[in-house]
Formats: structure tokens, C-alpha cells, sequence
């Protein structure tokens, strides 16, 4: 898909890797589009592979993640989502930690955004599912800036989470994804994605249950289906040489297993990170 004839910069984010972007038909309707960090093939196809791998995982799991495509504008190839203007609000990260703070006390459960805001949000247990989904993909960087709420008809709204280059196989440095099977074993067996930069407004693991029978109920079959199929994606529409080939598929491969290792010991993996979040650092608001 190649972007250029239908839309146009708007303004540039985050030393210009994300580019907000406007319809040139109708200018109420924005996008985002996104670059990878880096510029080298293989950690490029790796970030498509991450980011398209969780969308379409969410899709087939009914969790709220938000949809991305591969496209090309100005020559570059990235990510594209896109949002009506008014429609889009971004959940308030510089307070949710401050249980004392009025707005965000609802029901005597913790959430990340206005309680005048809250009344509004259909399936906010959305919010709450998305712990079992980060906890699976061991997204690293689930904080309140990347789950946002869309504006919809008669006054509801949706949560969509975003942003999960920093998940699967990949850290928080992106130019060193794990390769070695020691690391990949840790990440399956002891990797636990602790939720310390947000909560989900969880009260007890009952209220997730559904979701890790959903993720418990996804074959090891249709897991390779989706991985594979993402990546053959990204190898057809970004061409490498065979060598970056080679490594991809061998990352993809790496992907596969982490899916099926840490969906097998799922609920271990829930039940220590709950009893973590607990003790450790929601104690004051649980």
C-alpha cells in the first residue's frame, strides 16, 4: 500500500520515526505511520513481524489491539493505523499511579483514565484482558500512553492497544533480539512481564479467566499459521537478501516457541505475576 497519493504530513513525532499523517480529502481523518528504529534488514522485518504477529493475534483472540498495516509513504516502509480526530483520546499517563487523586477512583477499582470518562467505555473489561494478552506475548512496554480510548456512536468508546515492537522476541533495546536458545528458554520458562508501568483495574484473576481459556484454547497449529503467515508477509512485501532471510525465519521460529511455551504455562505465569503485582506494587490500591 503506498500512502502518497491519499494522504500527507501532518507533523512528525519522536525524531521523525512517527509521522502523524492527514487524509487529503478529508481533513477530520489523521494517521499515524511508523518506522523502525533501526535501519538494519533483519531488525526492520523483525519489527514488522512483532507488531503484525500481536494484531493479528488480537484479532483471532478478540483482544483490543489495534489495527496496523504495512505501507510505504515517502519511500519508506512502516506501519499505518489510522483515527478520526475527534474520535481519539489517549489514556492520561502523568497521574495513574496516585490512587488518593479523585478521577480516578471508580467502584473502588483502580483504572487509568477519568471516572467521568468511564461510563462510557464499552467492554472496559478490555483493559483487563489485555494483562493476560501482555503477559502471553511478554510485551515489555505496556504502559498508559499506548492503550487508547476511541470515541464512538451515542457517547460509548472502545480501548485499543497499541504499540508492540518491544514484545515476542524482542527487548527493549531493539537491535539485540534474543537468538540464543538459553534466552529464548528464560523468556518461556522465567520470563514474567511484571506490570509495574500500568494497572489493569484487575480485582481478582476470575475476572480474566475467559481470557486465558481463550489463549489456552489457540492450537500450537494455528499458531504457527499466524507467525508464518506474517512472515511471509513481511519477507514478500520487504525484500532482503537470503542470509537476513534466513535470520528471520529463524526469529519467527524463536516466536513460535515463546507463544507455545508461555501459553502452556500460562496461568503459572499469571498466578506469580499477580501475587508480584500484589505485594510488590499495588499493596496501597488493591
Amino acid at each position: 500500500m503506498k500512502l502518497d497519493d491519499v494522504w500527507e504530513l501532518e507533523k512528525s513525532i519522536k525524531d521523525e520515526r512517527i509521522l502523524k499523517l492527514r487524509s487529503k480529502e478529508n481533513l477530520d481523518i489523521k494517521a499515524f505511520f511508523k518506522k523502525p528504529r533501526s535501519k538494519h534488514p533483519v531488525h526492520k522485518s523483525i519489527f514488522f513481524v512483532n507488531e503484525l504477529t500481536c494484531y493479528h493475534l488480537g484479532i483471532c483472540l478478540n483482544f483490543p489491539i489495534n489495527r496496523v498495516l504495512m505501507a510505504s509513504f515517502q519511500d519508506e516502509i512502516g506501519l499505518f493505523s489510522y483515527f478520526f480526530e475527534d474520535n481519539l483520546l489517549q489514556f492520561y499517563d502523568s497521574v495513574y499511579k496516585h490512587s488518593s487523586n479523585p478521577n480516578y477512583n471508580f467502584d473502588g477499582c483502580f483504572y487509568i483514565i477519568k471516572s467521568h470518562e468511564v461510563q462510557h467505555i464499552m467492554r472496559l473489561d478490555a483493559l483487563k484482558e489485555l494483562f493476560v494478552f501482555d503477559q502471553w506475548v511478554y510485551a515489555l512496554d505496556r504502559r498508559p500512553n499506548n492503550v487508547m480510548v476511541e470515541r464512538c456512536k451515542n457517547n460509548n468508546s472502545r480501548l485499543w492497544a497499541v504499540d508492540h515492537e518491544h514484545s515476542l522476541n524482542n527487548g527493549p533495546d531493539e537491535t539485540h533480539p534474543s537468538y540464543r536458545l538459553e534466552d529464548v528458554e528464560a523468556k518461556v520458562l522465567r520470563g514474567i512481564c511484571h506490570p509495574t508501568q500500568m494497572t489493569y483495574g484487575i480485582r481478582n484473576l476470575a475476572e480474566i479467566d475467559n481470557a486465558m481459556r481463550r489463549i489456552e484454547s489457540f492450537s500450537d497449529d494455528e499458531i504457527d499459521r499466524v507467525v508464518n503467515s506474517i512472515t511471509d508477509q513481511v519477507l514478500n512485501k520487504y525484500k532482503v537478501d537470503s542470509e537476513s532471510e534466513y535470520s528471520v525465519q529463524s526469529n519467527s521460529k524463536i516466536i513460535e516457541k515463546i507463544l507455545k511455551g508461555r501459553k502452556e504455562r500460562l496461568r503459572k505465569l499469571i498466578d506469580d505475576c499477580w501475587l508480584d503485582w500484589r505485594t510488590e506494587v499495588n499493596s496501597d490500591i488493591l
